[in-house]
């Protein structure tokens, strides 16, 4: 039984490490074969040890973590690793066979791509000239990777690169970048086929930046990634301060909320590799799920809702405007008169908007701030390789638009006073909240504004929302004014409504004390136990 266990161990793990992809059975069962066999639990404490010195290290692989392995070998060697002395040939892993060496060492000078070879991925390149002043041209091939080309192709609303506002551009992106968005959003093309999209008040940093490794790493807020199934040994991941999910054909996000001290992955499709903050192991995730991680807690493992689904899809959504082959930039810049716009059937997103998108003709629909209506609608030709720049304030409002502007104009205090007071001598409450509320939000300086509070605290209360009706006594109670008394009684209604027990006794002796002979006192007196006419 034994040797079968170790049998089935090699073979999974001799393909796993040559960056064969492995079905989710297999790599289940190769976690459960690392926690139950002494050797591969060895080996695997091995791979983990090296992957946190790695980190402290940073990439590309340093002298220091290079010296860590050799160290480790001599001392502790696992029984899949060993030594290649120089000019010795390490023959690569085959199937159903012990493996190959996953480090070869061949001497000091070599050691950094032998180390980058070893760790599946991460990306090589040529050594720093602090630590190897003059490396030999040999090494330099060895250890130098093709860096994926990342670049910005979607920039709306607030976006910074670096800390300096951002828009689409043919500059590339560099390893370390710092891309951030406040109120706006933004997307990157990866090669080869990769998207990751920033939501608002988020931020991500370029780790990784090899052809055979990419990594972002989450700052703060949410990054949703799609990408198409990478080569075996091609790696993507997305990672945050102590957990790193990897995935390599999905869609998937990745939430860091830094005041509530949690992570989060959700997966929309496919499969992801997450390791956690709270041991070393792998949790493997399965579409529609999402796993929760704090420090000091055990991981919880959600089943994602369909909104949530939704909300996540449409931040990558944008992708579709940069299909094919012959594309150009479009840009929209900010106006005071316009909010927001779509592009074809894509979005609204918010201005200044800079996009790819395909060459040819793109109808651009303009919108005002939230609530306004459609303003402007515009058909814009994109050339492929060029530019197209739109000054939407050069764009007055369409006749029909403006109509329907003027029509929306609020009215008057004392028509929309009026208003409300048709609605209730008609027995339409509801109607009548609306003009109060429309009042309320177009003329709140006025004496109108003030008055109406008690009447639509009363009217809240009638319709079930003691919440609402509080919030309009308590505005009125904070003017003041000779409707006082009517506003307090309405006060301790809404919260008795709300169950708010110590607050109503509170308000009941304010009352009592203030209107002691108000048209309330006897009925509240008698509520709270008190002889009359006390």
């Amino acid at each position: 039984m034994k040797d079968s266990m170790d049998r089935t161990w090699q073979e999974l793990q001799s393909r796993w490490a040559s960056g064969e992809p492995l079905a989710e059975h297999e790599e289940r069962t190769r976690q459960e074969l690392g926690r139950t066999l002494p050797l591969a639990e060895r080996e695997l404490a091995f791979f983990e040890a090296a992957r946190t010195t790695l980190d402290q290290h940073g990439a590309p692989p340093d002298a220091a973590f290079v010296q860590w392995v050799l160290d480790r070998a001599k001392t502790q060697p696992a029984p899949h690793l060993r030594l290649v002395a120089p000019g010795e040939r390490s023959d690569p892993p085959k199937r159903r066979r012990a493996r190959a060496p996953l480090l070869g060492v061949a001497a000091a000078a070599t050691a950094l791509g032998a180390a980058a070879l070893w760790w599946q991925g991460r990306p090589p390149s040529a050594p720093s000239a602090a630590n190897n002043p003059a490396p030999s041209a040999a090494v330099a091939g060895a250890v130098t990777g093709r860096v994926a080309r990342s670049e910005l192709v979607f920039a709306s609303g607030e976006l910074r690169i670096e800390g300096r506002p951002a828009e689409v551009e043919r500059a590339t992106l560099k390893l370390k970048d710092r891309i951030a968005t406040g109120r706006g959003r933004g997307c990157l093309g990866i090669d080869p086929a990769i998207t990751v999209c920033l939501g608002e008040q988020s931020e991500l940093l370029l780790d990784a930046l090899d052809e055979a490794h990419v990594q972002v790493r989450v700052v703060r807020g949410e990054v949703v990634a799609t990408l198409e199934k990478r080569r075996p040994g091609h790696r993507f991941t997305l990672a945050t301060t102590g957990v790193t999910a990897e995935a390599r054909g999905t869609t998937f996000a990745l939430r860091r909320d830094l005041a509530a001290g949690t992570t989060s992955v959700l997966v929309v499709e496919g499969e992801v590799a997450v390791r956690g903050v709270t041991d070393d192991s792998s949790s493997l995730l399965q579409a529609h799920q999402r796993l929760d991680l704090r420090a000091g807690a055990p991981p919880a493992r959600k089943i994602i809702g369909r909104g949530e689904e939704a909300r996540l899809l449409a931040l990558v959504a944008p992708r579709e405007l940069w299909q094919g082959r012959e594309l150009g930039v479009l840009r929209l810049a900010a106006a005071p008169a316009f909010a927001q716009a779509m592009v074809d059937a894509e979005g609204p997103f918010d201005l200044p908007l800079s996009v790819f998108t395909a060459a040819g003709k793109h109808k651009v629909t303009l919108r005002g701030p939230e609530g306004d209506p459609t303003l402007a609608a515009l058909d814009v030709e994109v050339q492929a390789g060029q530019v197209r720049s739109v000054d939407p304030a050069a764009h007055g409002p369409a006749p029909a638009a403006r109509k329907a502007a003027e029509a929306q104009k609020p009215k008057a205090a004392a028509e929309l006073l009026e208003q409300a007071r048709r609605a209730l001598g008609r027995g339409d409450t509801r109607a009548a909240l609306r003009a109060y509320r429309t009042l309320r939000k177009h003329h709140p300086g006025s004496p109108e504004a003030t008055t109406v509070l008690v009447t639509m605290g009363k009217l809240e209360l009638g319709q079930g929302s003691p919440r609402a009706a509080l919030t309009a006594f308590d505005a009125y109670l904070a003017r003041g004014g000779a409707l006082a008394p009517e506003a307090l009684a309405g006060k301790i209604r809404a919260l008795r409504a709300l169950g708010r027990v110590r607050e109503e006794r509170a308000a009941i002796d304010l009352y009592l004390a203030r209107y002691p002979n108000g048209f309330e006192a006897a009925a509240l007196r008698q509520r709270v136990g008190q002889p009359a006419g006390r």
